[in-house]
């Protein structure tokens, strides 16, 4: 899942009751890797909810650097070239 949508962290953290508002990059990828292979299709999903509940937000400086520092890695899956 992206860290670099503005409203993921809050709409995250209301919808799955986390004890951080906004929920932080850790919890946004360990909820991420339960939805496996569909993470983009659950973030969009997430964002929708959210929009749509009408619920408050964050801004998106609110989930610190050091919380994006220590969170997983995306893994690209593109072709590698050699």
């Amino acid at each position: 899942m992206t860290l670099e949508e503005p409203r993921l962290g809050s709409y995250v953290a209301r919808l799955y009751d986390t004890a951080e508002t906004p929920a932080s990059a850790r919890q946004i990828a360990a909820i991420g890797e339960r939805c496996r292979p569909f993470r983009t299709s659950a973030e969009v999903l997430v964002r929708v909810a959210g929009d749509r509940l009408s619920l408050a937000y964050a801004p998106a400086a609110a989930v610190s650097s050091a919380a994006r520092a220590n969170a997983p890695r995306r893994i690209s899956r593109g072709s590698s070239t050699g």
